[in-house]
């Protein structure tokens, strides 16, 4: 399976997009801990200590290529996370999808383009399989329009599942929509 080089960088839909590093550790504290951003996602501590040494870890797990931390900033200001994890052959989980709120909504979209660009085209897994919280209602909703379906159902979260051919059928929606052409 393919890696993502440790100096990996990419401009794409108007957004830089890097993997996380230790010196992201506070602004992933900020955004992680903010109430409104935070009430689907797990509980971060907020000890920068603490957060440095989970990234240490995630990197001992990025250099075997099992996970991947991205960074998205607009003009060298971060403003969003989100990470590949759960890598198998033919799928990986694409989830701590989280972005402060901004004046552009197109480019909170244009982090999940990135993303799944790099699932699908990149890495070339046939499928993305992910959780949303229940009564996260707005995600769930972008993931549907995106052409994930629902595949299983708790109480507390939905598991959808997102092909590359509907992801690819989809994508074009976005870009126009959004103008991230």
């Amino acid at each position: 399976m393919k890696k993502l080089p440790e100096d990996f960088e990419i401009n794409k839909y108007g957004l830089h997009c890097r993997l996380v590093t230790e010196d992201d550790a506070a602004f992933i504290i900020n955004l992680r801990s903010d109430n409104k951003r935070s009430r689907f996602i797990h509980e971060t501590d907020d000890n920068i200590d603490h957060q440095k040494t989970w990234i240490k870890e995630y990197k001992r797990r990025e250099s075997k290529g099992k996970e991947y931390y991205l960074i998205y900033d607009i003009d060298g200001i971060p403003f969003g996370v989100n990470r590949i994890y759960d890598v198998h052959d033919t799928y990986c989980t694409e989830g701590s999808w989280v972005c402060l709120p901004i004046e552009d909504s197109s480019k909170t979209i244009a982090s999940a383009l990135i993303i799944r660009d790099l699932i699908f085209e990149y890495f070339g897994f046939e499928y993305d399989l992910f959780n949303v919280s229940v009564g996260n209602n707005k995600v769930k909703k972008f993931h549907k329009i995106s052409g994930a379906t629902i595949i299983d159902e708790t109480l507390e979260e939905y598991t959808f599942k997102l092909t590359k051919e509907d992801y690819l059928a989809n994508r074009e929606w976005f870009l126009n929509t959004y103008k991230l052409i």
